[in-house]
């Protein structure tokens, strides 16, 4: 017969490392991409958000509007860790503290750090915006 076990259920409540839920800032979360503490699996769909949702999400963070949670999962027996939900997020997020796209704060585009090409039009953000930005809680499980 198929099902769960008492044993399962028992470790599932008392083991501190399961299913456990921390907000981390968003600076940190990318210190850790670039720290390679975990990865995208492979069966992760590869980036396939409409053009422009990648700007609407970091806008919404500055915001401070609340967005989904991430899962990051750690494969028993291995060191491997996988972002198994948040990978469209953890992308842009990445991508914008690295200027690959800007978003419109009063009508400039708006890059994380200068941008390569300076105009009247295009900066880069201002110190208490980064600090919104980088301070930014995102809430993740690790199970």
């Amino acid at each position: 017969m198929d099902g769960i076990t008492t044993e399962a259920i028992q470790t599932t409540h008392t083991d501190q490392n399961y299913n456990r839920h921390e907000d981390i800032t968003i600076i940190a979360f990318y210190n850790q991409i670039l720290a390679k503490e975990f990865t995208l699996p492979k069966w992760q769909r590869p980036d396939r958000w409409p053009k422009g949702w990648s700007k609407k999400l970091i806008e919404c963070i500055m915001l401070n509007s609340d967005i989904p949670k991430l899962y990051i999962t750690d494969i028993k027996g291995t060191e491997t860790r996988y972002l198994i939900d948040g990978g469209h997020r953890s992308r842009s997020i990445q991508n914008y503290i690295e200027n690959k796209f800007s978003i419109t704060i009063d009508d400039m585009e708006v890059y994380y750090n200068e941008p390569s090409k300076s105009s009247r039009t295009t900066r880069g953000m201002s110190t208490s915006e980064r600090e919104v930005f980088d301070n930014y809680n995102l809430s993740v499980t690790y199970y």
